[in-house]
């Protein structure tokens, strides 16, 4: 059995975010269908506890370790060295510590894994700690983040440091937050794109979620390296979506992040207002201070962390789901169409993934045009039954794990092979 360390930027269970979801069914899906002996070794998130996390460990994972918080003093110190490296993302320094590269070190030669997955481009320069060791070393980027952060210059909600703010000091967070937002987006745009193309040539192999990600960033590396395991979707028993619902529209996203914030805003803001009388039911985790700049319009409930959204969104007639900005497979819009909830999108929500419109999702690039396909769903419970059941089929044919899981696999046998190859003993 092969042995696999995911180095992650913070522990994935319970799997209420689409990070989080993805990585608990690669991990999964390691272990039962590809035969790996899989180690995580992680960071906590602010609010994360280490006992709790180790208790409620899945048992698919064989061992969890834990790197140690970073301290302030070498943070700082961190991002002033990274000045003059421009193909070093402000964000690796928050991770980074030597006491942390020793660990790993230490950890890798006593563990001596096959395979050594790092979780997003901010901890890629944990490779350079663990670069001598045999293992496969393959970076699972999961999107584009040069790209969205481009995307995200002038937008102006939500934290910029997105779930790392529940964390960074007061200082940090008024820097990326302030008036230098959009300079500091573009600066690290720049650093992610070079970072991106650099590491992309120095591992053995790059992971995406979407397909069209992986071939842009091989077309832009100039590497051959780049694989894609799709994001999966459970296929449940469908809820009747011509029955009465407690709301008329659903909204899902973890509101500690921008790009959820700025969606709902567009959503509250723009949408909402064209559809007179409706309802709206915000799913997911949600700040203090989002839930008061929305306590004024009672057509809006916001529920906060819940333990299914499958049961949230099941008390809404459809999903509708704008995206100001943000990149790869949209993990909320494959789950609402695998749970049989309608889902209403713009183009951007649709990136990666094939479904018809029209027919499997409706889709519009306007607030008026959201509105109104929102308002044909729920106006006429006929369209509203065959348009779920027809994104169910598509997710059950085109969005199921196993497939994913399998080519999780291909990439990996893809990565031993160089790492093969480089050590000079041929193919595996």
């Amino acid at each position: 059995m092969r042995k696999i360390l995911l180095i992650s930027t913070r522990v994935f269970w319970p799997a209420d975010s689409g990070h989080k979801v993805v990585l608990w069914n690669y991990c999964k899906g390691l272990a039962e269908q590809l035969d790996y002996e899989v180690h995580v070794w992680t960071f906590l998130e602010g609010g994360q506890d280490m006992d709790e996390a180790t208790r409620s460990k899945p048992s698919f994972i064989a061992n969890v370790g834990y790197a140690s918080s970073v301290p302030r003093g070498e943070k700082a110190a961190n991002l002033i060295g990274a000045l003059p490296n421009g193909s070093m993302p402000f964000q690796c320094c928050l991770f980074q510590s030597v006491a942390n590269s020793k660990a790993l070190a230490a950890h890798v030669e006593s563990l001596d894994p096959d395979v050594i997955l790092v979780d997003m481009i901010r901890l890629a320069p944990y490779l350079d700690a663990v670069g001598a060791h045999r293992s496969a070393k393959v970076i699972y980027y999961e999107d584009l983040l040069s790209k969205r952060y481009f995307r995200q210059v002038g937008e102006t909600g939500g934290n910029a440091l997105g779930n790392y703010g529940k964390q960074a000091s007061a200082l940090l967070s008024q820097v990326a937050n302030g008036p230098l937002k959009d300079t500091v987006f573009k600066v690290e745009a720049r650093r992610c794109e070079r970072a991106e193309d650099g590491w992309a040539r120095r591992v053995d192999a790059t992971l995406f979620i979407s397909p069209l990600e992986a071939h842009e960033l091989g077309e832009r590396a100039g590497v051959t390296n780049c694989f894609s395991a799709t994001m999966g979707a459970e296929v449940t028993d469908i809820v009747d979506p011509g029955g009465p619902k407690a709301y008329d529209l659903g909204f899902v996203g973890n509101l500690y992040t921008a790009a959820n914030q700025d969606s709902l805003c567009c959503l509250i803001g723009e949408v909402l207002p064209l559809l007179p009388g409706r309802t709206l039911c915000v799913v997911g985790v949600c700040p203090d201070e989002v839930r008061v700049a929305y306590a004024g319009n009672d057509r809006v409930t916001f529920t906060g962390r819940v333990e299914s959204i499958a049961d949230a969104l099941g008390s809404c007639s459809l999903l509708l789901a704008p995206f100001v900005y943000g990149t790869g497979v949209k993990t909320k819009v494959l789950e609402a169409m695998g749970m049989g909830v309608p889902v209403v999108t713009n183009p951007l929500g649709l990136e990666g993934i094939a479904a018809e419109r029209g027919r499997e999702v409706l889709c519009a690039d306007t607030s008026r045009g959201l509105a109104d396909a929102a308002l044909s769903l729920l106006k006429d419970e006929r369209l509203r039954r065959s348009v779920a059941r027809a994104g169910q089929d598509y997710v059950r044919r085109n969005h199921d794990w196993t497939k994913s899981i399998a080519d999780l696999g291909e990439c990996l046998d893809c990565a031993l092979d160089a790492a093969s190859r480089r050590a000079g003993g041929g193919a595996r």
